[in-house]
């Protein structure tokens, strides 16, 4: 089978969410597909575990270092930015002014900004202390209203297409003269929207919708034309569905991803599904999106498959060692709902696990921020996959089912799987590749997780208390 996304015969697994291997459109070559900022991403190669988001550490810190990559962010965050203009005056009295670099633009506004823990206002005028946002636009010229001339730095360039701040701190602020103390709460890039034929119906507006982001970096990427566009509407919708947590009423999947360095679209395409409990998939011609699994019975608009005597063999029930499996999930974030947005960990464990393991086996992964309701739903999906189902079923298919791609789901009707007593209803495919021609004629080594019920749930969160 040819491969959109990175050759042939890829596994999906279910520790890595996306697709492996090399040498497709995606890898570039040896290379990868770089998504700005300068470098080369690397190749779509095995992960270990869930995909772990970069750290939003970096974004947190004031970079002082000249010719650094402008971060690509994605819904909210807390940013300091990079330096790049600077004016101190010892007075008296003291006066501190500066300019810091947020990221490549256009983002959409300034939630709050601090000094040294202080909220600060915008500012009126060129003489008044607090901060002007400028949103990265293509600037029009000085005179441009959002993007023109700085204010605090009326002789410095537009920063055209570069989101930025520039700061006029107090006379008891510049005291320190600490450029470094700043920090401000972004709402970040704006992203467009499509429908289900891939034509724009917004140009940019703000979003932290999963799909959007998703699309967004495909097209940074050159590759907004292999999106599956059915699948990525359903994508979109499913996630922008709210639902209940507490007495609140959220959007059921945010993405709030951030990259700090260069990096390659197969990796970067995983944390974002991974955020929305979601799979990408290649089909060979085109990138599709299948939603997670919600019950035996609902499949969400994945493919369906019955592997029967006339399109398989060789199948054989495997029993996972539920010793080496996960008994639980810790996902380390940045909060949404904290003002401050500070870094928290939720812990999601199946105390029925750690019992018949005689033991915890809990792994440690980060998140983008997001609010603790959607970092536990996330947890408990990896936890439902990986350790939950712990049964595997290895078979060789043909035929009508040797088109079987990971990601898929398929009902079993055969009869060495009907007289294992086995409680077998679906196989979520994990892993499936074409065999040698020797072997045989388009046959097809397939692997799946036996399901018994949903891997999702949208109450799989704690409530909080008012």
């Amino acid at each position: 089978m040819n491969s959109t996304l990175g050759g042939e015969n890829l596994d999906y697994s279910p520790d890595g969410y996306g697709r492996d291997g090399s040498g497709g459109v995606l890898d570039g070559g040896s290379g990868g597909v770089d998504l700005g900022g300068g470098g080369s991403g690397g190749g779509g190669g095995g992960a270990g575990g869930p995909a772990d988001a970069p750290s939003t550490a970096v974004m947190a810190d004031l970079q002082l270092d000249e010719g650094g990559n402008l971060v690509i962010a994605y819904g909210q965050h807390v940013v300091a930015g990079h330096l790049v203009q600077y004016d101190y005056s010892v007075g008296p009295p003291p006066a501190l002014k500066f300019i810091a670099a947020l990221g490549e633009g256009p983002w959409d506004g300034a939630i709050k900004v601090y000094y040294a823990g202080e909220e600060i206002s915008a500012s009126a005028s060129s003489s008044t202390p607090g901060y002007k946002f400028h949103p990265g636009t293509f600037s029009t010229g000085t005179g441009d209203a959002n993007q023109g001339t700085p204010m605090f730095f009326p002789s410095s360039p537009t920063y055209s297409g570069t989101s930025y701040v520039e700061v006029l701190l107090s006379a008891t602020q510049s005291v320190e003269e600490r450029p470094d103390k700043m920090r401000g709460v972004f709402r970040c890039l704006k992203v467009a929207n499509y429908n289900s034929s891939g034509t724009v119906t917004d140009s940019g507006s703000y979003s932290a919708n999963p799909a959007r982001v998703a699309a967004d970096l495909l097209k940074r990427a050159g590759l907004l034309s292999l999106i599956d566009w059915p699948s990525w509407v359903a994508w979109r919708d499913y996630c922008d569905v709210t639902i209940t947590w507490g007495s609140r009423s959220i959007p059921r999947f945010e993405c709030h991803l951030a990259l700090t360095n260069p990096t390659d679209i197969i990796g970067t395409l995983t944390q974002v599904t991974q955020t929305s409990c979601t799979f990408w998939q290649d089909t060979g011609a085109k990138i599709k999106f299948l939603l997670p699994v919600v019950t035996s019975s609902l499949t969400n608009g994945n493919e369906q498959i019955t592997f029967t005597e006339s399109n398989c063999r060789s199948v054989t029930l495997i029993a996972n060692d539920r010793r080496a499996l996960p008994t639980g999930y810790i996902a380390r974030f940045r909060d949404l709902d904290d003002e401050y947005m500070g870094e928290v960990t939720v812990e999601v464990f199946s105390d029925t696990l750690e019992t018949v393991t005689g033991g915890q086996n809990r792994s440690e992964f980060a998140l983008p921020p997001m609010t603790r309701s959607q970092a536990e739903r996330v947890c408990n999906w990896r936890l439902q996959l990986d350790g939950v189902y712990n049964a595997d079923v290895e078979l060789i298919a043909y035929g009508s089912a040797s088109a079987i791609l990971p990601g898929d789901l398929a009902k079993i009707d055969h009869e060495v799987l009907q007289n294992s007593n086995a409680p077998v209803s679906w196989l979520f495919i994990t892993e499936a590749e074409d065999l040698p021609e020797e072997s045989g004629p388009s046959l097809r080594r397939v692997r799946g997780r036996i399901l018994s019920d949903g891997l999702y749930s949208d109450t799989a969160h704690t409530v909080p208390v008012s």
